[in-house]
């Protein structure tokens, strides 16, 4: 079994470890600027949503370090190097990526520099897409923090600072 942690799985993870004594967990993290402005814009709270982030990403780093089949994922590493991660992804699972040739991803859309929502290529939101290896760098949009960071308002990233700094250091966010 592998397990992707995101949003409330990162809770249940000590249920599933006894549950799956062998399983891998990846946990999969963002950088807090991002999650919080996409959360601030549905109308969420700053503050309530830098302290999830932390609360979050500690729990990550406790399983993490107590317990070796436990990898936490940068999704901007993703982006940056699909092939690579994908490798090393399979690699945790014990698993030849030589095996495969084809990823199946979910179309998701990204938001623009003026705040609208787009799915690439003309893809329907949350279409199931198969993409052969070679393809990954030319599908994936790296940079999709972007335009979520240009957008956060000052002081509400003096705030996320201020409440998830040392998680955004220790997962290199923050210089």
């Amino acid at each position: 079994l592998v397990c992707k942690l995101v949003n409330g799985l990162i809770w249940v993870t000590d249920n599933l470890r006894r549950m799956y004594p062998d399983a891998v967990f990846l946990g999969v993290v963002r950088d807090g600027m991002a999650v919080c402005e996409g959360n601030m814009r549905r109308g969420a709270d700053a503050r309530a949503m830098a302290r999830l982030y932390r609360d979050g990403c500690t729990r990550m780093l406790a399983a993490a370090d107590s317990d070796p089949r436990y990898h936490i994922i940068r999704f901007e590493d993703v982006l940056a190097d699909p092939r690579g991660m994908l490798e090393r992804i399979y690699g945790y699972c014990g698993l030849d990526v030589g095996d495969v040739d084809h990823v199946r991803f979910v179309a998701a859309p990204t938001i623009g520099r003026d705040g609208s929502h787009a799915v690439a290529a003309g893809l329907e939101r949350d279409a199931l897409v198969w993409r052969r290896l070679d393809e990954l760098p030319r599908f994936i949009q790296a940079d999709v923090n972007r335009n979520q960071l240009r957008r956060l308002p000052e002081a509400a990233r003096a705030l996320i600072i201020e409440t998830a700094g040392d998680v955004l250091r220790r997962f290199g966010y923050l210089a």
